[in-house]
């Protein structure tokens, strides 16, 4: 067990001495993102994507909830078709 502990203490220290590169990728993204402006392109499809994107996922939410107070609530199905009657 001692032997490996060294070892694992070995490439520690080794891994703590070794240099790391840098290098920095802002130039490139911000080409990028001047060509895409250029182009007209814009992020209008990222856009439209996230917009249906929303709307698909506050469906999804609405029909959950709906799903969840009818597992949560046994009498919610007895009920259900006379919730606008009152009890007075």
């Amino acid at each position: 067990m001692d032997k490996i502990m060294n070892i694992i203490d070995k490439l520690a220290v080794k891994a703590h001495d070794e240099v790391l590169p840098q290098f920095s990728i802002a130039d490139d993204v911000m080409t990028r993102i001047g060509l895409m402006k250029r182009n007209g392109q814009g992020l209008l499809p990222l856009e439209l994507f996230a917009g249906v994107t929303a709307v698909a996922a506050t469906i999804v939410l609405f029909f959950s909830l709906q799903a969840l107070q009818t597992l949560l609530n046994p009498m919610y199905q007895l009920l259900a078709p006379n919730q606008g009657v009152t009890l007075w």
